[in-house]
């Protein structure tokens, strides 16, 4: 599930997206591990599956947890005059497609059983070919749910 995506592959800064991972990466890291362990666990209930114009997914409601870890990262996070602007749904991508139009609603059968998991670890990716073919695993944390005083 992405949380938040901090580089889109689409993005166009000053220097190509790898150098600018190679800028703040480091710094980057540090501050999403702090925000994510300041985090408790995460419940979702995946409930509907869901189509776009490129791709089939499940999705969940943003619980008010993932709301305020979305908007602590976008909030920390910036270069040049750019922030991520993050998801407004839980969502697990099941495939991605190039349609030549776009698809209608997905009919799912009735005995569908909603999923629920509970999220208590993320993981900061750094994506080298999109989608995902290739990617960098540069941290792991764990959801804690712990504040400190300075928070």
């Amino acid at each position: 599930m992405t949380v938040v995506t901090l580089i889109d592959a689409r993005s166009q800064f000053r220097v190509p997206n790898h150098e600018v991972w190679k800028l703040e990466g480091a710094r980057w890291t540090e501050i999403i591990d702090r925000l994510v362990e300041k985090t408790p666990p995460v419940d979702l209930e995946f409930s509907e599956v869901a189509t776009s114009e490129a791709a089939v997914f499940i999705k969940a409601k943003e619980p008010p947890e993932l709301h305020r870890l979305r908007a602590d990262i976008s909030h920390a996070i910036c270069f040049e005059d750019w922030r991520p602007r993050p998801p407004q749904i839980a969502h697990i991508t099941l495939f991605r497609f190039h349609a030549a139009k776009s698809i209608s609603k997905v009919k799912v059968n009735a005995r569908f059983v909603p999923i629920a998991a509970t999220v208590r670890s993320l993981q900061l990716l750094e994506e080298l070919v999109y989608p995902s073919i290739e990617i960098t695993r540069l941290s792991a944390p764990l959801l804690l749910g712990v504040w400190d005083e300075a928070s």
